[in-house]
């Protein structure tokens, strides 16, 4: 009879061992497979087609567990969306490739700081300390009730965000002809909502619920600039990926650390035309490892806008572990670069799981 966080679980778990055998009863399961493992999961299992039916046998036993704890609803989101999107469950407990790594810390990794990065509000700080606040956009305004947005007072271009999700930006470029009803409208629809139901990515689940409104950076044409995020592996920067026309006709490039160009397409074509390094290079990636330190992975967002750098976001698990990398051998590359202990990630889960 076992005990977790002090109750007695034997009546608990004597249904999921019913539940198991009606589950591998129902799959046909032979038992008789492996006898020093009564549930038929092998630690490490080397065959695909052996992965694949452990993986499939958990998620019909998690399927009939009613009111799952988050990591099991996790677990049964990121394996299902992974299998939809890459034909294949993730190894979490030995993850190679990049994607499943960002799984991994889904499930394992609790460190406080991520949630506090992931906060739009919250992060500014973080960056003032690590390298500064003219590093930083001019925050106009900060509140959890859009309906005291002072629009009024704001110039004629800004950026409107919500500091607990991922995505959720409105562009305002003329000022004049605003619609405060439907700005103030798309505000309350992002407060209403926890990105974390949306994606099961912890780290957003208890940021506190706010709207900002900062500087619009603009590319000197009046469109927004464009956007280099630096993929920063144990606090050195090894790719960069520079988007134009993120809001327009979005298109990506990747490149590495010197700015030689790398034959990688992920979710959106790439650029045919030449893209000169962005003149302050050298302190768009001392900006990024600074900002990274302590971060076995991190992508760091930055923006380049006459030779000043200014600090986008920091992205601890980008696309959600479900971005495709074309061609695929670069999942595996980046993977390898993140060098991830999934042990010590699992005792921190361990201790600090009341915060999921």
């Amino acid at each position: 009879m076992t005990e977790m966080n002090g109750q007695d679980t034997g009546q608990g778990t004597g249904k999921m061992t019913q539940m198991i055998r009606s589950v591998r009863n129902s799959a046909s399961l032979d038992e008789s497979e492996n006898t020093n493992d009564p549930y038929n999961i092998n630690e490490q299992p080397q065959d695909p087609k052996v992965l694949e039916r452990e993986y499939n046998f958990l998620v019909e036993v998690l399927k009939r567990l009613p009111d799952l704890p988050d990591p099991f609803n996790i677990a049964l989101f990121v394996m299902e969306q992974f299998r939809q999107r890459f034909g294949c469950y993730p190894d979490v407990l030995n993850p190679v490739t990049f994607n499943e790594k960002i799984q991994a810390r889904k499930f394992f990794d609790r460190r406080p700081i991520l949630g506090m990065v992931a906060d739009k509000l919250a992060v500014r700080d973080y960056v003032s300390e690590r390298v500064g606040p003219e590093f930083l956009p001019r925050l106009y305004h900060a509140t959890s009730d859009p309906l005291d947005i002072p629009f009024e007072s704001l110039p004629d271009r800004y950026v409107v965000k919500a500091t607990h999700g991922s995505g959720w930006v409105k562009l305002v470029k003329d000022h004049a002809n605003r619609d405060e009803c439907a700005i103030v409208t798309l505000c309350q629809k992002w407060l209403a909502l926890n990105y974390y139901d949306l994606s099961f990515e912890w780290n957003y689940k208890h940021i506190p619920r706010r709207i900002i409104v900062e500087e619009f950076l603009d590319n000197g044409a009046g469109e927004s600039a464009n956007d280099y995020k630096l993929f920063t592996f144990n606090g050195r920067v090894e790719y960069i990926q520079v988007d134009i026309g993120r809001f327009t006709n979005h298109k990506k490039n990747f490149y590495d650390r010197h700015w030689n160009p790398v034959a990688l397409r992920q979710e959106a074509d790439n650029f045919s035309g030449v893209i000169a390094p962005p003149t302050n290079l050298d302190a768009l990636v001392r900006c990024a490892e600074a900002l990274a330190q302590g971060l076995d992975f991190s992508r760091v967002d930055l923006y380049s806008v006459n030779d000043r750098v200014y600090f986008g976001e920091l992205t601890m698990m980008p696309g959600g572990g479900f971005f495709r990398f074309d061609p695929p051998e670069f999942d595996e590359r980046f993977g390898r670069l993140w060098r991830m202990e999934i042990s010590s990630l699992g005792a921190l889960y361990s201790c600090s799981s009341n915060t999921a």
